[in-house]
């Protein structure tokens, strides 16, 4: 014999045969109408059902307030609630007309409680489907007995009004000629104002505007003057301006007389009204989802006799919704074969006395147990259709079962779809996505779109990191355990290195790709608990908690830059990026995201202007630097605009005869506060924000008109040097323009001599040599620049179509003093000598030097030793014929 444990086993083995998106809608429409059945029962206000004057459910603080029980006012007539039948009939010609426009009805009046004593209620009424005004109507009484007592009790004793100002739970006040002339402290709550600051002032003072006191002291006259109650629910104001909805009750103490005042009633009721609010929602909710599902929807009361009925049943079982009510599902629709097998499995299984049918179905519903079992459901005109059937329990605040809720889910096309099967598995699987796609209900694709909202608007679309909002928070986060735990964290300032390059020289794709492959490194290289953002572009800041010394995040930094040093393959391309880190220890460095931030970001900076591939910790002195650069940067791009840059012109001499052989030209700022700049005081900022490239447009047109100039002079023009910056080298179309702006001028290109530097040179090998190249065919001639510093692949080197070596200064500076830095130079002349190529060296400064240099066959000098950069006018004077 089987146990009940083994039964729900196998319900669950059979619902979990089933496609997972209809088990899964039915069990979200199951619970949200439980939920709302739930609700009903214990909301706070009394709530009841009628149709054809009959009341058809009521929840049990109805029942509670008119001291009923639930079933004795289940089928009983609403006049059951009336003191006379004329007030009955009173109400009738009052609310139909409302109801039948689909319209709400509010009123107060006596009701009469089971042991015949009176209630005074607010009640609200609504139909139950505007669509058909005879589906039923739904009514909300709020028992004011209290209130209405309190009301009587002020007309009565205005003696002993002090006595229930003080005292009354609502705010209660006098007012004469529109202004409050008393009131007590719980309407000064209500209003939020302190002891005493009421009285005496404007009634208007509590209305959120002029036209909405206007409105009420209309309708308050109207009714005082004639000496009736007024009473409204209206929106007023408190004293901070914060709207609130109240219930004002009025009455004047004596009609038609102005002077004398009125007493007044006031009840805070924002609480009521959010929740009856979310009644309204709640009862829309719930009749749009009984609308709109495609199941049969059938709710029962405990007997198992049918209460109501959605369209879709009427539809699917060809019943009208009064043939259905007050008739057993079991009899309506199900085979009675199958209802007796089941029940017969039932006895068997549990051991219990057989079921009757309906207890059968019931049966796992009373046990709190969910079954989707398979039924052929009975149609009015006798046809079958297969059907999938869930019954669950309706439970009220008691927990006692109040009734039944059975959903029907038709299933003919998913049996012809398995049936099908046995044909062609192709076809099969296309009707169940066909099918599947079908059943995705609008509130799961909701959830899901807004699970992704809430994921893109906290990571990065990119890489998929933390963006900068969540960041912010896991900063908080952190800061505020680091403070918990008296411990230490820090936050690390990733800048990738020349990363611009990339996306100049190989595109937005290829750096795309490199950012993602970088992303996933500092994932790897960080701990469980730290994380890795981006900011944008090319910066990430990892959030590093609970270190035991700055040394710690020094470490971490160390290993990030170690986990980026091997190179990245992308395609057929192999790239190499290095990072500069600025690291900002909390709570030392800041206690806030902002702060933090812009402090790691200034030890970035030092990192990058201390020649990258660095990690530096934050210093307060960096502060200063980091407003410097940004000044510098600011000025540059004035600078452009205004064209404060002046060419300065070096000469390059043989080694032999100290003849001229050519000039460079180098590039001075003229700052208008600052007088001349060096380029090594802007140049660095001038590439790092990208401005490098205007300058170099700069320069080249510089030196075109300087060597018009000099030519149409008559002037003997030796070969122009002009550096080439590494973005511009690696910008195809920046290179480009740059010889369409030399042809323009009309100079021959053989004239002009590009300096490149060996780093710039040993980047991307490939795609450097197909620009050096084209350059090369171009006609221009080409220098290595720095050479010496960059370590340069030999391999490479003798490829590239290059004219000239050009010897770094710091190797010449102390040659003749240091044997290393002379081998180094005799090294690379010889190297020159093999490849046959010439060399500069840079940076000649003596007269030994100069001799050291000629003796070790270098070719041309250049430097103080000949001259320092000067004007065009001095270069002109001294060294042109």
């Amino acid at each position: 014999m089987k146990s009940q444990h083994d039964s729900h086993e196998a319900g669950v083995t059979e619902t979990a045969s089933l496609p997972h998106p209809m088990v899964h809608e039915l069990h979200v429409l199951r619970g949200k109408v439980r939920r709302l059945q739930s609700f009903i029962d214990n909301a706070p206000v009394a709530v009841l059902f009628s149709r054809d004057r009959r009341v058809v459910q009521v929840n049990t603080c109805f029942a509670e307030t008119f001291g009923y029980a639930v079933e004795e006012l289940v089928g009983a007539p609403t006049r059951l609630l009336f003191r006379t039948g004329a007030e009955y009939e009173a109400l009738g010609r009052q609310v139909m007309p409302l109801l039948s426009q689909g319209l709400p009805f509010q009123n107060e009046m006596f009701l009469r409680r089971k042991n015949g004593s009176e209630v005074w209620v607010n009640v609200f009424a609504y139909v139950q489907n505007r669509g058909d005004t005879n589906a039923g109507t739904i009514w909300i009484a709020e028992d004011r007995t209290s209130v209405k007592q309190t009301e009587e009790a002020l007309q009565r004793a205005y003696a002993e009004q002090y006595l229930i100002l003080d005292h009354s739970v609502v705010g209660i006040a006098f007012i004469q000629r529109r202004k409050f002339l008393r009131c007590n402290r719980r309407l000064e709550e209500i209003y939020g104002c302190a002891p005493g600051a009421l009285a005496g002032q404007p009634v208007r003072e509590v209305f959120p505007s002029e036209e909405a006191y206007e409105r009420a002291a209309d309708a308050v006259h109207k009714a005082l003057s004639v000496g009736e109650t007024f009473s409204m629910d209206m929106i007023q104001q408190r004293h901070d301006g914060e709207p609130f909805w109240v219930r004002v009750t009025g009455k004047a103490i004596e009609s038609g007389d102005s002077e004398a005042g009125s007493i007044w009633n006031f009840e805070d009721i924002t609480s009521r009204k959010l929740a009856e609010d979310a009644l309204r929602e709640s009862e829309m909710l719930q009749r749009a989802i009984l609308e709109s599902a495609n199941l049969v929807i059938l709710s029962t009361d405990r007997n198992g006799r049918i209460v109501s009925c959605n369209p879709a049943a009427e539809r699917m079982l060809g019943f009208s919704a009064e043939a259905m009510r007050g008739r057993s599902p079991v009899e309506l629709c199900f085979e009675p074969a199958e209802v007796e097998a089941y029940a017969q499995r039932l006895e068997h299984d549990t051991g219990l006395v057989r079921p009757t049918p309906m207890a059968a179905l019931t049966a796992r519903a009373h046990l709190g147990l969910v079954d989707g079992s398979e039924w052929r459901l009975r149609r009015a005109d006798g046809s079958q259709f297969p059907a999938q059937v869930t019954i669950s329990a309706l439970r009220g605040a008691d927990s006692q079962i109040k009734g039944f809720l059975l959903v029907a889910d038709d299933i003919t096309e998913r049996k012809q779809a398995e049936q099908q099967l046995l044909r062609s598995r192709e076809e099969l699987e296309t009707r169940v996505r066909e099918r599947t796609s079908e059943l995705e209900s609008e509130i799961t694709h909701r959830r899901r779109v807004e699970q992704r909202l809430r994921h893109l608007a906290l990571h990065d679309r990119l890489t998929g990191l933390p963006n900068r909002t969540l960041l912010g928070q896991r900063i908080a986060h952190a800061v505020e355990q680091a403070n918990a735990l008296c411990s230490s964290g820090a936050l690390l300032f990733i800048d990738l290195d020349r990363f611009k390059n990339v996306n100049d020289s190989l595109g937005h794709p290829q750096g795309d790709a490199l950012l993602k492959a970088v992303a996933r490194r500092l994932e790897t290289a960080l701990r469980s608990g730290d994380v890795v953002a981006r900011l944008g572009g090319d910066e990430f800041v990892a959030v590093v908690s609970a270190i035991e010394t700055p040394e710690h995040a020094m470490a971490i930094a160390d290993k990030i830059r170690l986990c980026l040093k091997p190179g990245f393959q992308l395609g057929s391309q192999e790239l190499f990026i290095t990072p500069s880190v600025g690291i900002a220890v909390f709570p030392r460095d800041g206690s806030d995201a902002a702060t933090l931030l812009r402090h790691a970001d200034a030890a970035m900076y030092h990192a990058k202007a201390s020649g990258r591939n660095k990690a530096c910790f934050f210093d307060p002195s960096m502060s200063e630097a980091t407003e410097r650069y940004l000044r510098t940067e600011s000025s540059l791009r004035r600078a452009i605009e205004r064209c404060e840059f002046v060419p300065y012109y070096q000469p390059i001499v043989s080694m032999q005869d100290e003849r001229v052989v050519g000039v460079e030209l180098l590039l001075r700022w003229r700052h208008p506060t600052l007088g001349l700049v060096s380029p090594a005081d802007f140049i660095p900022i001038a590439e790092e924000s990208g401005l490098i490239t205007q300058i170099g447009a700069i320069v080249v047109e510089m030196a075109c008109v300087q060597l018009n100039a000099w030519k149409a002079a008559g002037r003997a023009v030796p070969r122009l040097a002009i550096n080439l910056s590494a973005q511009q080298f690696h910008e195809h179309a920046a290179v480009e323009a740059l010889a369409a702006l030399i042809a323009t001028h009309g100079i021959e290109p053989a004239q002009i001599e590009l300096e490149i530097t060996e780093t710039t040179l040993m980047q991307h090998g490939d795609a450097t040599l197909r620009i050096l190249q084209w350059l090369a065919q171009s006609g221009f001639a080409l220098t290595v620049d720095d050479f010496g510093t960059g370590y340069s692949s030999l391999a490479y080197l003798k490829r590239f179509p290059v004219n000239k070596l050009k010897i770094d200064r710091s190797f010449i500076q102390d040659m003749t003093r240091n044997g290393d830095d002379e081998a180094i130079v005799r090294m690379i002349i010889a190297l020159a000598s093999t490849l046959r190529l010439e060399t500069t060296a840079e940076g000649v400064e003596t007269d030994e030097q100069r001799e050291a240099l000629r003796r070790l066959g270098c070719d041309f000098a250049q430097g103080y030793r000949v001259a320092a950069p000067l004007p065009a006018d001095e270069f002109e004077r001294r060294f042109l014929v």
